[in-house]
């Protein structure tokens, strides 16, 4: 009722009204979801008040981290009506990051766009999308090996899909399938989006630690090993929000993929730093972060 319900038959309305929907399921979940709520803010509590955070402002960011979950979930209904008109008022690239971005992809050695669960990641895919730049992605699988996914969650993730694609119009891999088409995009001058803060349970080995937070971030290391293989270039998308609207910033890397890997967790950091509420991995602190 929630998902296909509610979300789905508001993001039929005119823009922005949707995102109002949005904000007030976000708001409802801080008081319905008790448990989440005082697990993000005590999260979030280990590590900001360092910053100089104090209660209220953390209190406040758990708020906001409630909204950012249900925005994201309207963008996945609302993207499949975006066009090259309307998309702005939702998702912006500001005009120097789509100068990195062209210069990079002119190269023609390929582009990994590294990005990290924050924000609404999906979007800065979609702008590039309708700019005219198609726009790959490395996913989990969705099919019925993944035994974590429920019917409702599978049925969800499987339209969020299908409306990006369409939207970015790229390369698709899973999880699970051959990487052999991440090698063939990328040395073929495609650009395709990574997350190397993707978090897997059962996940023992490629993973590195950084320095994150006062404490060191365990990271997915597969970036580094595809760049070193391919000789891609690499840039990193950081997708910050004004009021209901993102705007997405890209950034060249440095060409030795061990310190891209390293620049994009200290940019992440910079980011977390500054709204603390859109890094989606709060509720998971516990399992990818580690004191000292």
């Amino acid at each position: 009722m929630r998902l296909f319900g509610i979300c789905q038959n508001a993001a039929r309305l005119p823009l922005p009204f949707p995102y109002v929907f949005a904000d007030w399921i976000g708001h409802y979940d801080t008081f319905r979801n008790k448990a989440l709520h005082a697990l993000i803010t005590g999260n979030m509590a280990k590590v900001l008040a360092a910053y100089g955070f104090d209660q209220a402002q953390i209190e406040d960011a758990a708020r906001r981290y409630q909204i950012l979950l249900a925005r994201e979930v309207m963008d996945a209904f609302v993207m499949s009506r975006l066009n090259d008109i309307n998309f702005r008022c939702v998702v912006e690239v500001d005009t120097d990051s789509e100068g990195v971005f062209k210069k990079a992809r002119d190269e023609g050695r390929g582009t990994i766009i590294v990005m990290n669960h924050f924000g609404r990641l999906n979007l800065s895919a979609l702008a590039l999308g309708q700019m005219g730049y198609k726009t790959g992605m490395l996913t989990i699988s969705l099919g019925e090996g993944n035994v974590g996914l429920g019917g409702v969650d599978r049925r969800y993730l499987s339209m969020k899909v299908n409306n990006l694609r369409q939207q970015t119009q790229g390369r698709w891999v899973t999880l699970g399938s051959s990487m052999r088409g991440l090698y063939e995009g990328l040395s073929m001058g495609e650009a395709i989006v990574i997350l190397p803060d993707a978090f897997f349970p059962d996940q023992k080995n490629g993973k590195v630690e950084l320095p994150f937070l006062g404490g060191r971030l365990s990271i997915n290391s597969g970036v580094v090993r595809l760049a070193e293989k391919t000789g891609a270039n690499l840039v990193y998308i950081s997708a910050l929000e004004d009021k209901r609207k993102v705007t997405s910033k890209i950034l060249r890397l440095p060409d030795d993929p061990r310190s891209a890997l390293e620049h994009s967790v200290a940019m992440l950091e910079k980011d977390v730093l500054k709204m603390p509420w859109l890094w989606w991995h709060w509720n998971i602190f516990d399992q990818i972060w580690l004191r000292g």
